[in-house]
């Protein structure tokens, strides 16, 4: 993986992650090879900006309570 794919990769975690921003800008062509458990669509099916930011919805909700004990 190049440098720049790196940093892209990186950049999609800590924004939606690390500080939930999940609206972090992805490109028009991205394709999701591992459906998330709540697709409708089988993997290489579920495309675009606004998959990736469901997943990361999905995925902030169940694993990043911002709870305190």
């Amino acid at each position: 993986m190049s440098e720049a794919n790196e940093e892209l990769v990186r950049r999609h975690f800590e924004e939606s992650f690390n500080r939930k921003n999940v609206a972090v800008t992805v490109a028009e062509d991205f394709v999701e090879h591992a459906a998330a458990p709540f697709a409708e669509s089988a993997p290489g099916r579920v495309s675009g900006p606004e998959a990736i930011r469901a997943s990361a919805e999905w995925l902030v909700a169940a694993f990043c309570s911002t709870a305190t004990a």
